[in-house]
């Protein structure tokens, strides 16, 4: 009887490893953009900290780039209960300075106050890098630079009419663009989630296969962005500025130009779920 409860207990620790295996991208080959992404965590984490506090990092645009745009600060708090004394627009965007996840976006006045004081003090009382499964023991899931953010609650400038862009970057190379379009029924689709289509292109703006599905859509070219080389020389300029190994940085863009959204230097936690083949091709930069 006691066999048969360990075999039993075995069966079921094998079946919650594979789980967690399979979901978190635990097992990261070498030399790839996980591995990387991963050696990487460690370095420059003050810095890094820096960098994805949302309100630091508008410090640093208006002081090192004042020709890029973002969304305007209105109100800065670690008091929720503060938001009662203010007025607040009709349009805003409610959310935590550190980690991501964490906004609500309201519209035409429709928000209970009590409701977002309610929601902010649950911002507040999350550390984001040892948030949730990344307390996981053993298996390396903190995401370390978070702990240098300033926890804030913040009223930021609502931008409509947006299309979010992100640009991969690694050793100062731009590896892809992502861009999360609203459909519109024209090129191709590599991922469609509600009403957007995701694409993934090059630097030479073709599709680029990234994740697993990407290979299975056709190469129906789109147009690029009317400021594409302008937000291709930011990225640049940022870098060799700041020599950051991996980082993603996040754009909206709209008819007219673009926005700065924030950076992230580690993409779902280091467990992005990269094909081999994309590994493959720029192994060159991931050793």
């Amino acid at each position: 009887m006691i066999k048969y409860k360990i075999l039993l207990l075995l069966i079921i620790l094998t079946c919650v490893y594979l789980y967690v295996g399979k979901n978190f991208h635990i097992y990261i080959p070498k030399n790839s953009c996980n591995y990387l992404c991963q050696k990487d965590k460690y370095n420059k984490v003050k810095e890094k900290g820096y960098f994805s506090d949302k309100i630091k990092i508008k410090e640093y645009l208006s002081e090192n780039f004042p020709h890029i745009n973002y969304a305007k600060l209105l109100y800065q708090t670690d008091d929720p209960k503060s938001l009662k004394n203010i007025s607040l627009p009709e349009d805003f965007v409610l959310k935590n300075s550190s980690g991501s996840r964490m906004f609500q976006i309201v519209k035409d006045g429709k928000y209970n106050i009590n409701k977002l004081i309610k929601k902010s003090k649950k911002f507040l009382s999350i550390t984001h890098g040892e948030y949730g499964y990344r307390k996981i023991p053993f298996l390396n899931l903190k995401e370390p630079h978070y702990k240098y953010n300033q926890r804030k609650i913040l009223i930021e400038e609502y931008i409509p009419n947006t299309e979010e862009f992100r640009i991969m970057m690694v050793k100062g190379e731009i590896l892809y663009y992502e861009w999360f379009r609203k459909v519109s029924g024209e090129g191709y689709v590599i991922y469609r989630a509600n009403d957007t289509e995701i694409y993934r292109l090059d630097k030479e703006w073709k599709k680029l296969d990234v994740c697993y599905g990407d290979e299975e859509k056709k190469n129906i070219p789109i147009e690029k962005p009317k400021y594409f080389e302008k937000i291709n020389q930011f990225c640049y300029d940022f870098f060799e500025k700041n020599d950051f190994n991996l980082m993603r940085i996040d754009l909206l863009l709209n008819e007219t130009d673009f926005y700065f959204g924030e950076i992230t230097f580690t993409p779902r936690n280091c467990r992005y779920p990269y094909l081999d083949s994309f590994d493959k091709k720029f192994e060159h930069l991931f050793a």
